[in-house]
């Protein structure tokens, strides 16, 4: 498949990824009047404004950390001598993902390679159309600023905690090191979407960590949203272990990523809209995003 067909068919299985997440936690909901009052509320409204801007510095700063990623890792070695951690999570992990990968057919490659590329932005999506869909506009708020802070918290282990991607390093002769799935499904895969991510600076996981948010947002509005949030990020923490990216250490670190974020978020919200432990609860209604 050429790179233009993957990426087409990456775009069309992402929406279709939101439709079916939608579908299953509001099953009594049409999905298109639901998109098409969040949209309205986006382009006309304040509170729609400043949510388009915090998803949109999130997207930039996630751009910008990719670019400087090298400087990153040599702003951490000048700083304490050490280039990469990896070898120290090694020593604690083992060949863990190695293993993992010794069942690797080209279907299950593909599977998770949806899964990272393809449902995990369909998931974060269907979260903010729920809430709103709900009128849990605090919440939509909460989920704003969260995601924002997923990216700014995490900067400082960017800056100072060198991790490279389990394939990327550097072990010694003896270890049993992960592979580059990816790169065995189809070299002409890798490249598409080698600007989403930095593969020397992954601690925490931003992935793990932006799915457990969902999740964490999703579960207070009911049992079911919450649990196809929870099978969807559960999916998401698989891919980046399986397809060769993040260490277990990395997705632990970003379960408490996320949980801290969400926290911090929900203060923030309660600053602007009402108290904390309302907007914790989801009882807010009406707060501004």
């Amino acid at each position: 498949m050429s790179a233009l067909g993957y990426a087409l068919l990456q775009c069309g299985l992402m929406v279709a990824s939101l439709v079916g997440l939608f579908r299953l936690m509001r099953p009594r909901q049409a999905f298109l009047p639901a998109l098409r009052r969040l949209l309205g509320d986006a382009w006309g409204t304040r509170p729609g404004h400043y949510a388009c801007l915090g998803v949109g510095l999130f997207l930039l700063l996630g751009y910008l950390q990719n670019l400087v990623d090298p400087w990153f890792t040599q702003l951490a070695r000048d700083l304490h001598g050490v280039e990469d951690f990896s070898p120290a999570i090694y020593a604690l992990e083992g060949g863990l993902t190695a293993s993992l990968q010794s069942y690797a057919p080209a279907w299950l490659i593909g599977f998770f390679l949806y899964v990272y590329v393809s449902l995990f932005p369909a998931l974060y999506g269907c979260a903010l159309l729920v809430l709103h869909n709900l009128e849990r506009r605090a919440l939509v708020g909460v989920a704003v600023r969260a995601l924002l802070l997923n990216q700014l918290v995490a900067l400082p282990f960017f800056m100072f905690f060198s991790v490279r991607e389990t394939w990327y390093a550097e072990l010694g002769p003896m270890a049993v090191k992960a592979r580059l799935l990816t790169v065995e499904l189809d070299p002409a895969i890798e490249p598409l979407f080698r600007d989403m991510r930095g593969i020397e600076n992954n601690f925490p996981s931003l992935h793990t960590a932006i799915a457990v948010t969902a999740w964490l947002l999703l579960r207070r509005v009911g049992p079911r949203a919450g649990a196809v949030a929870g099978v969807s990020a559960a999916l998401v923490m698989a891919s980046t272990l399986y397809l060769g990216f993040h260490w277990v250490c990395d997705m632990v670190a970003g379960v408490g990523h996320a949980c801290l974020c969400v926290w911090l978020a929900s203060r923030w919200q309660g600053r602007v809209g009402g108290s904390s432990a309302a907007v914790a609860a989801g009882t807010i209604k009406g707060a501004s995003a």
